[in-house]
């Protein structure tokens, strides 16, 4: 498997995160988990666009936000004032990356998730199609939504999410970075125990989330995401990411 580990922290029992091309020729999935004053700063992204753009945009945003947050977080920011400076860098990523889609890039795009996590919380934001699931005892009790029409039609009741997941519109975005940008932001308070994972599409649209908790069942970072980037391996035709925290 052709996997790629960027930024890992040492202590892989806490964090870990791996990004691989699957089945494709090219990745055009990027991570980073970079260390802040007191805190972890975690960034997921999945390109999109011909002739390699979604390799160009996704690491444009990666690059963008890890940047402005490393250069403006300090560890006494109040929470509304970290998620404010993660929607700035999320509009300087948009900017970003419209003002290199010329030519054969033009109309590249990429989702976008980034959180800050500290003490007992994670400040979080999204736009796209990438998640961020909070696991608590074995069972999802929070996720981040779905910038898609068909995640819209799952809410309104209209689809399952067993259909959503095979629903030949799935990869359709509504908003993204370089694409309509539109962001939701998330402040979870994390109990002793609680597990973060941030994946791309290639994860949770191909594998179920009962199947995702199973591999949670053990207790380092690590061992949570090469069991899943196995199954993967074996189900996904996308490339995929996935980043894991434990709260401990």
């Amino acid at each position: 498997m052709d996997s790629n580990t960027e930024n890992c922290l040492p202590e892989t029992d806490v964090i870990y995160g791996l990004t691989d091309a699957g089945n494709r020729s090219s990745n055009e999935d990027a991570i980073a988990i970079i260390p802040l004053q007191k805190a972890i700063l975690v960034i997921l992204a999945d390109g999109m666009g011909g002739h390699a753009a979604g390799e160009v945009a996704s690491a444009i945003a990666v690059s963008t936000v890890s940047v402005r947050i490393q250069e403006n977080y300090s560890s006494g920011m109040a929470a509304e004032k970290v998620a404010e400076l993660l929607a700035s860098a999320f509009t300087d990523a948009h900017g970003a990356v419209i003002s290199m889609a010329q030519d054969e890039k033009a109309g590249m795009g990429t989702t976008l998730i980034a959180a800050v996590i500290r003490d007992n919380e994670a400040i979080a934001i999204n736009t796209g199609d990438s998640r961020l699931m909070l696991a608590r005892n074995g069972v999802i009790v929070c996720e981040s939504d779905d910038h898609t029409p068909v995640r819209t039609l799952f809410r309104m009741g209209e689809i399952t999410e067993d259909e959503a997941m095979v629903h030949p519109y799935r990869h359709i975005l509504s908003h993204a970075i370089g694409i309509n940008l539109k962001t939701d932001s998330y402040r979870l308070s994390l109990e002793k125990g609680d597990i973060l994972l941030f994946t791309s599409d290639g994860i949770h649209d191909y594998i179920k989330k009962d199947d995702i908790l199973r591999h949670m069942r053990v207790f380092h970072a690590q061992d949570i995401v090469t069991g899943i980037m196995a199954q993967a391996m074996l189900q996904s035709e996308d490339n995929y990411s996935i980043i894991v925290y434990l709260h401990h």
